[in-house]
């Protein structure tokens, strides 16, 4: 199975390397979606062509499964804006006005 893990990093590099290429400022959140994507799907693809055996994705019929997603989701992603709100009193701001802090480490910080 070794093999099949070449293959992988064979077709990801290609993924990545087509990306930087055509990248650009205005295209690059897309690019970031559809890169995931498209290694998401390379990965599934190659799987079930060495393994030929039926994918079965009944188990995104589990509410479970989607109440902890979503819970993990809405938990982190409010957290990190309330923790934002909370520390920017501290967040320094130099003589030109401009803030000299970690670009989102509230964001960052709430989700840890």
């Amino acid at each position: 199975v070794w093999w099949m893990a070449i293959v992988i990093g064979v077709v990801h590099f290609a993924i990545d390397v087509s990306k930087l290429y055509i990248q650009t400022k205005k295209n690059a959140r897309w690019l970031f979606f559809i890169d995931q994507l498209l290694h998401v799907v390379a990965i599934v693809l190659i799987w079930n062509a060495f393994y030929q055996k039926h994918i079965d994705f009944d188990f995104l019929n589990n509410k479970n499964l989607w109440l902890v997603v979503l819970s993990g989701l809405f938990l982190t992603t409010p957290s990190s804006v309330m923790i934002r709100v909370i520390i920017n009193k501290w967040i320094p701001i130099s003589q030109t006005g401009n803030q000299q802090s970690l670009q989102n480490a509230g964001k960052y910080i709430g989700v840890l």
